[in-house]
């Protein structure tokens, strides 16, 4: 299968790959984020507690990658959840261990 760029957007940071299989005739958009920004903001946050109060409006409690943001809400999809529980699956996803470096507070 051959990779070729297909698009960057320099704001998100986002990349996007094509690739071509001619065996079998399909074609694949790859999305690629370098996400170590946000993982490093997210930690400085965390550990300097600047999140830890609710301001009227709320609090900020992670920064979610957009690629890993769109790939949970497709999961949310394929599981047939409304809008109001795929937004609970994603404070689940972002409230577990597995993606706890993607929190900016210790609770949610």
């Amino acid at each position: 299968m051959g990779k070729r760029l297909f698009d960057h957007d320099p704001f998100t940071g986002i990349t996007q790959y094509w690739h071509y299989d001619a065996a079998t005739d399909r074609a694949v958009i790859e999305n690629v984020q370098d996400v170590s920004g946000i993982l490093d903001r997210n930690k400085i946050e965390r550990n300097a507690g600047l999140n830890e109060k609710d301001h009227g409006l709320g609090k900020k409690v992670g920064t979610i990658p957009l690629t890993l943001y769109y790939k949970w809400k497709g999961e949310a999809a394929a599981k047939g959840l409304d809008p109001k529980e795929e937004g609970a699956y994603i404070l689940a996803k972002l409230n577990s261990r597995d993606y706890c470096h993607l929190r900016t507070v210790d609770k949610i």
